[in-house]
């Protein structure tokens, strides 16, 4: 009996031994419940050349061409790693982080995706403009009044309102346009009228463009005249401009026509007649210019003898008619200035003929609205305007046929 206890056991030994080893490692380690060893488990990786990790030539230059995801998932690298690289060598990315005039008027006119598409940008960054500046998503005018009703009509509206807002706004690239150009050409231009862009021009203070036209040679004819007459008279002769004449003439230095004249010399008996005659007469007589003689005057301290004025004399008639009538109508009959007989009259200290106020009666008052102001006038011998401010007075409607 103890002899074939050894020889079955021996005989499980071996079937066991046979039957784990048709079974992989990791089935024997389940089957017999023990942990691998961390050598066992820890897995095997490949071997990466270094050679691998370097960048490129023909991956560098893909580097601020297309944006940064666009490259990563071209040469098969991280988006962090692609930035990082472009950033070390100073490359300017792709996609500019500032928004453009253009680029801000198309958001909100076509899905958030297709402006994205568009514009090669985020779509994130697309929708995060879009609602920094405030415009509302893109949607169909149909759905959004089928969804929303009076509300979608509202929201239509005022879409459209903006738009015509923005599209009236004059762009800071069209206000360069003015004053360039002319006004009609800039109209045509930038498709405005015409009187939109002149009052865009004055209302900035633009002078209005004048086209300069080219300066015709000068011929050697023109030449030799420079110096024989005056700037402006040669201009007007030869048809050109004043300042044109002027820097020719200065360039070829060419002495003015106005050249000063010695000084007069005066004589003794003309001498004489400075201060006994105007300055005009003298310079009638003397045949020169009157501020020549005014200098003179004044140089010698002579006082100027200043033309009389002829003046009429009041007559003791013309006294006798002060304060009897108005002023102005007593100038009109004497022929003399409103202001020249009030004058007279304040030195005589005759009082003005004020027209009296006139008194009205109740049995006048009755007339009031009655008649017309102008038959009610003449009735009582009055002014129109008395008639008419005594009646707006009483508060009294005017009379109607």
């Amino acid at each position: 009996m103890k002899s074939a206890a050894p020889a079955k056991t021996s005989g499980l030994k071996s079937a066991s031994r046979q039957y784990l080893a048709a079974k992989s490692d990791r089935e024997v380690r389940r089957l017999l419940g023990h942990q691998a060893p961390a050598a066992a488990c820890r897995s095997k990786r490949r071997k990466v050349l270094r050679a691998s990790n370097r960048w490129q030539a023909w991956e560098i230059e893909l580097l601020g061409k297309k944006p940064d995801r666009d490259v990563a998932r071209q040469i098969g690298r991280s988006r962090n790693t692609v930035r990082a690289k472009r950033k070390s060598l100073h490359i300017p990315s792709a996609v500019p982080y500032f928004w453009t005039e253009a680029e801000n008027r198309l958001l909100g006119t076509l899905p958030d995706a297709e402006v994205a598409r568009r514009l090669n940008r985020g779509l994130t960054g697309v929708s995060h403009q879009r609602l920094k500046l405030g415009i509302s998503f893109h949607a169909a005018e149909t759905e959004l009044v089928r969804r929303f009703g009076e509300q979608g009509r509202q929201a239509v509206a005022l879409k459209w309102m903006r738009l015509l807002r923005a599209r009236n706004r004059y762009q800071p690239w069209q206000d360069e346009l003015l004053g360039k150009v002319s006004d009609a050409e800039t109209a045509r231009q930038l498709g405005r009228s015409l009187l939109s862009v002149r009052g865009r021009r004055y209302h900035l203070g633009i002078r209005n463009y004048v086209p300069r036209q080219p300066i015709r040679p000068w011929t050697a004819r023109e030449i030799k005249l420079l110096g024989t007459l005056t700037d402006a008279a040669l201009a007007r002769r030869l048809r050109r401009e004043k300042h044109q004449v002027l820097q020719l003439r200065l360039s070829l230095k060419i002495p003015s026509f106005n050249r000063r004249k010695p000084a007069r010399k005066w004589k003794a008996a003309e001498l004489r007649l400075l201060g006994r005659f105007t300055d005009l007469e003298v310079a009638q007589r003397l045949g020169c210019p009157q501020n020549i003689v005014r200098h003179k005057r004044i140089t010698l301290g002579v006082p100027a003898r200043h033309p009389l004025i002829a003046y009429r004399l009041w007559t003791p008639a013309e006294d006798k008619l002060l304060g009897t009538r108005s002023d102005p109508e007593i100038g009109r009959r004497l022929h003399r200035t409103k202001n020249s007989v009030i004058r007279r009259r304040l030195f005589l200290k005759i009082p003005t003929c004020m027209p009296h106020q006139h008194a009205w009666t109740p049995a006048e008052d009755k007339l009031l609205g009655a008649q017309a102001d102008k038959k009610i006038a003449r009735q009582l011998h009055l002014p129109l305007r008395s008639v008419s401010r005594r009646r707006y007075r009483l508060k009294i409607p005017a009379w109607r046929p």
